[in-house]
């Protein structure tokens, strides 16, 4: 359909292949990975796959991709198996004459620890922002400064007792005589954007959220002494 639709228009349509090499979401299945339950061990046939859309009119597939599932883990087992099937799959390609200009496959982790992943291009992704991706990524080998700030206001403060609940499933109980701050935030955006924090919340005034990702606000402990003030 789109190779038509740029004959029709007289257009060059460039394009990336994605090949799926064990991340299981979008591409064409990788030769080695069985396609689907009960198979009986039959392959993908991916070469063919990739010289038949390269040789689709006006098509010039200027690029051929993975992406890895695991990169960002300590043990790197699994991403390079991934990347084994990929570089297979390449070298395949060139004895069939085909040799995508770009090949990629190295996201922000694989980036920063596994530099023979690295090919033509990578693919930072969070790295970018100043985020590692994950807390099992080497943080010696390069430095990063986050790039953005998330801001709200506290638009409640209250005084409660002891094992008093907070939040949904009331999955927080206090432990002593607390005064709760409640701001104007989605909690879920502070479990993947802890790293951001240069300083404690509210100049260390504010303890972690208390309970669980919650549509907004957010509740979180003030520490003794804070002036945490709505507004």
């Amino acid at each position: 359909m789109l190779s038509a639709e740029a004959v029709r228009t007289g257009k060059v349509l460039k394009a990336h292949i994605k090949i799926d090499t064990g991340m299981g979401r979008l591409g064409l299945l990788a030769d080695g990975l069985t396609v689907g339950p009960g198979a009986g061990g039959q392959v993908a046939g991916t070469v063919k796959e990739v010289l038949t859309i390269a040789s689709l009119p006006s098509v010039e597939v200027e690029g051929i991709f993975t992406h890895f599932a695991n990169a960002d883990a300590k043990d790197k087992t699994h991403a390079r198996g991934q990347f084994k099937r990929f570089a297979v799959l390449l070298e395949d390609l060139d004895k069939e004459g085909f040799r995508a200009q770009f090949r990629h496959a190295a996201n922000s982790a694989a980036t920063i620890e596994m530099p023979e992943t690295h090919l033509d291009i990578v693919r930072p992704g969070v790295s970018q922002y100043g985020l590692w991706p994950s807390d099992e990524v080497d943080k010696t080998l390069i430095y990063l400064r986050p790039v953005m700030a998330i801001k709200s206001t506290v638009i409640q403060v209250k005084s409660v007792g002891p094992n008093f609940a907070v939040s949904y499933g009331s999955t927080h109980h206090t432990s002593r005589p607390t005064r709760i701050a409640t701001v104007q935030l989605r909690s879920d955006f502070l479990t993947r954007i802890r790293s951001i924090f240069t300083s404690p919340p509210f100049g260390g005034g504010l303890l972690p959220p208390s309970g669980p990702r919650s549509p907004p606000p957010f509740s979180g402990a003030q520490r003794r002494g804070s002036r945490i003030r709505p507004g």
